[in-house]
């Protein structure tokens, strides 16, 4: 059920900024403990953006380097998404502009928001169109700069995020495995669980919002109901693809799940009837990317010699929205 056969990954690549931030640079700057930050975050460090530097200034790099691993040139590209909440501008899509830099010219670009549920949904949405015989090879992206919506009053939240971009290159090909199970699921009625309000058609100019409301403009989130959907979501997804695939836990490789807090990931884990030596983590290294945070770690593990080929390999995003779900693939 839900199965997406002939398509493979041919390449990932990733890009994190120069600039490493600390939590002891946290802590000089805004007097919060660098030890109370790794207590509840498991977070070492994070990158952040350059201020010239826009979500397409980190995806495009990390683009490249997925093609140079995949071995196709660009303009072999049929397909380019960006998973995103957060482009360079409202308009246009950032997928066109990184199709335009790369000169992918035969390629169709657009953007998905599913929040850190994005880059998942948007492999499985380009491996549908690569199944269907429509395309032959996508590209894949989750590209993010949370740090430009970050309230630096709040430290339940910026201590989590960090900026990067993570990139898959994926390729028709007759018989290949793909795809064995997908689940994904939303629910709205949660909506205002984590938010960035700034920027939409409700608050389009931050200078006329009243001032006793400015913190909307930031991310924002309920923490306590975002750690139980965390760990909640997490487990659940794993739980329907391997029930949809037919597979026993002993069945699976890897897990790469999104990199949002290490405490969510070790209840999570403990829960998990996968061994947690299953799971990649880098969130110590690179904290919450959002929805570029499973792009990066997926292509974080690969080039790590973590993933071989006929791996069975389990991806799962959970974020705004909310939103949840994942992609069991064979490698």
């Amino acid at each position: 059920m839900g199965a997406v056969q002939g398509v493979e990954v041919a390449g990932t690549g990733f890009y994190v900024p120069a600039q490493v931030v600390t939590n002891e640079d946290y802590e000089e700057r805004y007097g919060v403990s660098a030890d109370w930050i790794l207590q509840v975050s498991g977070i070492k460090a994070r990158r952040l953006a350059a201020p010239s530097q826009a979500c397409t200034d980190l995806a495009i790099p990390a683009a490249q380097r997925a093609l140079a691993h995949a071995r196709m040139a660009a303009d072999e590209l049929d397909l380019v998404i960006l998973a995103t909440v957060g482009s360079d501008y409202v308009t246009p899509p950032g997928a066109c502009m990184i199709q335009g830099a790369l000169k992918a010219t035969h390629a169709a670009a657009f953007d998905v928001d599913c929040a850190c549920t994005g880059f998942v949904w948007s492999l499985h949405i380009a491996a549908l169109y690569l199944a269907q015989g429509i395309y032959q090879n996508a590209l894949v992206i989750g590209s993010e700069v949370p740090s430009r919506a970050l309230n630096y009053k709040d430290p339940n939240t910026f201590i989590l995020m960090g900026d990067g971009a993570g990139a898959c290159v994926l390729r028709r090909r007759e018989g290949a495995p793909g795809i064995l199970a997908q689940y994904f699921h939303s629910d709205g009625a949660r909506w205002d669980a984590a938010t960035i309000q700034g920027g939409g058609t409700r608050h389009p100019n931050p200078l006329e919002i009243d001032r006793s409301e400015i913190e909307k403009l930031y991310f924002k989130m309920d923490g306590q109901k975002i750690f139980k959907f965390g760990v909640l979501s997490l487990n659940e997804s794993i739980d329907e693809l391997l029930k949809s695939s037919g597979l026993g836990p002993e069945d699976i490789d890897l897990v790469i799940p999104h990199q949002a807090n290490l405490r969510i990931l070790d209840l999570a884990l403990r829960r998990s009837r996968i061994p947690p030596e299953r799971f990649f983590t880098n969130l110590e290294e690179y904290g919450n990317a959002a929805s570029a945070s499973v792009a990066i770690a997926l292509a974080d593990a690969d080039q790590a010699g973590r993933i071989k080929r006929g791996d069975r390999v389990i991806l799962v995003g959970f974020g705004a929205g909310l939103s949840w779900g994942g992609l069991l693939l064979e490698w």
